[in-house]
């Protein structure tokens, strides 16, 4: 796990209803790097989507 994968689990511990473009503003990336990185969390099970994409949230495992 990288830096920036550690501060997007760290956003999102405190954050857990954020969308990617949220997380992208708050640690300085684009909103394409900060999905890359959560497909990489989700990959390694740290993270998980529950529920929709509209109305669900992030879960850190």
């Amino acid at each position: 796990m990288n830096e920036k994968e550690k501060q997007v689990l760290n956003y999102l511990r405190e954050n857990p209803q954020s969308t990617k473009e949220q997380i992208a503003t708050a640690i300085g990336q684009s909103r394409s790097s900060v999905t890359r990185h959560i497909q990489a969390l989700m990959a390694a099970g740290a993270l998980r989507r529950i529920g929709s994409n509209k109305t669900g949230y992030w879960e850190v495992v």
